[in-house]
């Protein structure tokens, strides 16, 4: 069975981002996005493309070619969902680690939250209960969550994710969604993806109350237990493109985590003379960045 990641349907919920061109060959979606009045790229659907071993990388890159407004496609595959290295090496210009995620792998042992998450466990857990909730029924508060997230830390582009994205995760017979409650109120909630034994952090939200009360620690804690049969709960990585092990969210995912393992990047020039001509004007922050052209730009208009 396709991974929901993989999905038409689930690419077409993130327009915000782009159009959903399915590429059979390496059986899942991508996104192309508009650069110009007249030229595209590709990019893989949040939070990461899931590509079989056996993916035929060079008949997806032969079929993106066919689409002659594309310049580059770009990719972040996680640990457990790719080709070999080789393999990915010989058809990608570019695969490179990209941020470190935390993982609770169960064949190194049982996970065990740090001392100080199990204090702030048992701390909020006097305050609230934490329960699976239908997303649908519940639909309209947890977007309230969400919003909420959206305005504290000011996010952006993707993380802003149209109604109709949060629609079809509510549909998803994969979806699991975990939430603390005062009085029956929803104060902070985590949902998770579960496919073949691996179980990804996909979003999480608190509102003011909930992080009072460090409703988040008594979620992920209740989680992570109740996906005990799971081979891997991936928990994700920090906050950004950059790996801050003093990050607030690293440090708060490293407290529940046994193993940690890299996410990668991986892009390909489909247009050379074009991406030649879009990255020419471009001095980058980060000399490494892929699209060249798409790489970030600071408050003084410098790239």
């Amino acid at each position: 069975m396709t991974h929901p990641y993989a999905t038409q349907a689930y690419a077409r919920s993130l327009s915000h981002i782009g159009a959903a061109l399915m590429v059979p060959e390496w059986n899942t979606a991508v996104l192309t996005r508009k650069i110009d009045a007249v030229q595209r790229d590709a990019c893989g659907p949040y939070p990461i493309t899931i590509l079989p071993p056996d993916a035929d990388l060079a008949g997806g890159i032969n079929r993106l070619l066919q689409q002659t407004d594309l310049v580059s496609v770009t990719i972040v595959i996680d640990e457990y969902h790719h080709p070999s290295f080789a393999t990915l090496g010989r058809h990608f210009d570019v695969v490179r680690p990209f941020k470190t995620h935390y993982v609770v792998d169960r064949s190194i042992g049982p996970a065990s939250p740090s001392r100080h998450h199990r204090y702030e466990i048992s701390r909020a857990l006097k305050r609230l209960k934490v329960d699976v909730f239908p997303l649908k029924q519940r639909l309209e508060e947890w977007i309230t969550l969400y919003n909420q997230l959206i305005e504290r830390h000011r996010l952006q582009a993707v993380h802003r994710f149209p109604r109709h994205y949060h629609e079809t995760l509510a549909a998803l017979s994969e979806l699991t969604a975990v939430g603390a409650f005062v009085d029956d109120r929803l104060i902070s909630a985590h949902l998770w993806i579960e496919k073949s034994g691996y179980v990804f952090s996909h979003l999480a939200a608190s509102s003011e109350e909930g992080y009072a009360l460090r409703a988040a620690y008594a979620v992920n804690d209740f989680s992570i237990q109740l996906f005990n049969s799971a081979n891997i709960i991936n928990l994700g990585g920090a906050a950004g493109r950059e790996n801050d092990p003093k990050d607030g969210l690293a440090r708060f995912k490293a407290g529940f985590s046994n193993a940690m393992v890299k996410s990668y990047i991986c892009g390909k020039i489909l247009d050379l003379k074009a991406y030649n001509r879009l990255s020419a004007a471009m001095s980058p922050i980060e000399s490494s960045f892929f699209p060249a052209y798409r790489a970030p730009v600071d408050h003084t208009g410098r790239t």
